[in-house]
């Protein structure tokens, strides 16, 4: 317990938001969020409740975007903001976005995703757990947003007897930039954490099933297994047969663990089916399109493929092998009869041609297998040179890169050779949404190739991120997110 002297202390180094004052010098390590500390506050004008404050890593992109959608939302289930601010924090020599919630006074469900788990029974899981959060993360995505963040570690508990589940706070990073890879759909689990984008809610129904299989199963089911290997192992079997097929759990759940997991978007399951399916533990199921085999698989890298989306995958790992069997004669042949695929079989003449008379010959290799896995696999992340991000990521990718995490010349190559504009053409069907964010990266493309002061790529940096804060070493300290 503290002494007075150190009471006293405390209190005259804190940090006032509004209302609440904020402690630096007692840390919650228990609600640490990646690299965002949290630290004990307190209100003024409700001095009973418990209460904590984050300090968001400006690296880390906090979702300045959604942060005053998510306050608005009436939710038990959901940690929400109550108040932020900008702020010099003591000790870093910064202002840093500061983030006031209710504290969840009884902890976390788990510190790490390797902690042991008791398997909780089926009834117990549906009863304590869906039940209380499903409608939260309901009104969450009435609002359009995701919460990008739904996993073991991210459930706490409102009150010390642990029997009101919450989902945690989901503002200090950007949108599943902290979750783990096998908590995400295949497409989003093949890119970097940085270029996940806005955040999807087909995305936190995946999460959502892999986070009830923990709580049936007791733990990770894929525990040893390496990310490649886990990740290779989806592409091939499917994300449910690999996380989930080989336990044993009852009919009910596994057709809701089949519809949360589905791999094809248009199979996986919405909220409000999910809602439907707890009172009654039944919902009417829905046809989708099974992955498309080649009758003759084919040999690459001492391995065999019989699917667009897994030789993508490896394409990717190899290239300078790959642009060899990409010219090949073999393999349009391959396409056209052995995996039968019209749309790859289409898209394959415009990868091999349009717009690559401009391309440094040392990266015709590059370019050439970046067009091509997303021919074969074009629900796949933008792929070169180590780049891998959704469109939609690409500013937090950018982003990223300029923090030192990621390369900024290979993301404005793959700018200039257009890349993000050749996966919005190969969406089928397209929509007008993608006719709209082909017309902004052309746009982007331009304001890159333009030499004058304020373009280049810092121009489509801070086009692609308009809630980032300068980044001029002059002001980056001063974390300035408007010109005011």
């Amino acid at each position: 317990m503290a002494s007075g002297g150190d009471d006293d202390e405390a209190v005259a180094n804190a940090v006032a938001i509004g209302e609440f004052r904020i402690f630096p010098g007692r840390v919650l390590p228990g609600l640490r969020t990646g690299a965002a500390t949290a630290y004990q506050a307190e209100s003024r004008e409700w001095p009973l409740n418990e209460y904590y404050a984050v300090v968001c890593d400006p690296a880390a992109q906090p979702r300045l975007d959604v942060i005053a959608t998510i306050r608005k939302v009436d939710a038990a289930g959901l940690v929400t903001p109550i108040d932020w601010r900008v702020l010099e924090w003591p000790g870093t020599g910064r202002r840093h976005l500061v983030i006031v919630y209710l504290k969840p006074v009884g902890g976390r469900l788990v510190e790490t995703l390797g902690d042991a788990m008791a398997p909780i029974p089926e009834d117990d899981v549906v009863r304590d757990y869906l039940v209380p959060l499903v409608p939260s993360l309901s009104a969450l995505h009435v609002t359009g947003v995701a919460h990008g963040g739904i996993n073991p570690t991210n459930i706490v508990f409102r009150d010390v007897a642990r029997t009101q589940p919450m989902l945690g706070e989901c503002v200090s990073s950007a949108a599943a930039m902290r979750q783990p890879g096998w908590f995400l759909p295949i497409e989003t689990a093949m890119t970097m954490p940085a270029g996940r984008g806005i955040g999807q809610r087909g995305d936190d129904i995946f999460a959502l099933g892999m986070t009830t299989a923990m709580l049936l199963l007791g733990g990770d089911p894929t525990a040893g297994m390496p990310d490649e290997e886990l990740l290779c192992a989806r592409i091939d079997r499917g994300s449910f047969a690999t996380l989930v097929g080989e336990n044993r759990l009852s009919s009910g759940i596994n057709e809701m663990l089949r519809g949360l997991l589905a791999d094809d978007p248009k199979m996986r399951w919405t909220i409000k089916e999910v809602e439907a399916w707890l009172p009654a533990r039944r919902v009417a199921a829905r046809q989708g399109t099974a992955a498309r085999r080649a009758i003759r698989p084919l040999e690459f890298d001492g391995k065999v493929f019989s699917t667009g989306p897994a030789l993508a995958h490896a394409f990717a790992a190899a290239v300078p092998a790959a642009a060899e069997v990409v010219r090949s004669k073999d393999f349009e042949t391959w396409i056209k009869r052995a995996l039968n695929d019209e749309h790859s079989a289409k898209l394959l003449p415009l990868a091999h041609g349009e717009g690559m008379t401009g391309v440094a010959p040392d990266r015709r290799d590059d370019v050439l297998v970046a067009r091509m896995c997303i021919s074969l696999d074009s629900s796949g992340p933008v792929r070169y040179r180590g780049v891998s991000t959704t469109v939609d990521g690409y500013g937090g990718a950018l982003a990223a890169a300029f923090f030192g995490n990621g390369s900024v010349q290979h993301l404005a190559e793959a700018m200039t050779v257009s890349l993000p504009q050749f996966w919005l053409s190969a969406r089928q069907p397209i929509g007008p949404e993608h006719i709209a964010l082909h017309k902004t990266f052309d746009q982007l493309r331009n304001f890159l190739a333009d030499r004058r002061f304020g373009f280049g790529i810092e121009r489509v940096l801070y086009e692609l991120n308009p809630t980032l804060h300068c980044l001029s070493p002059l002001v980056e300290a001063d974390y300035v997110v408007t010109l005011a």
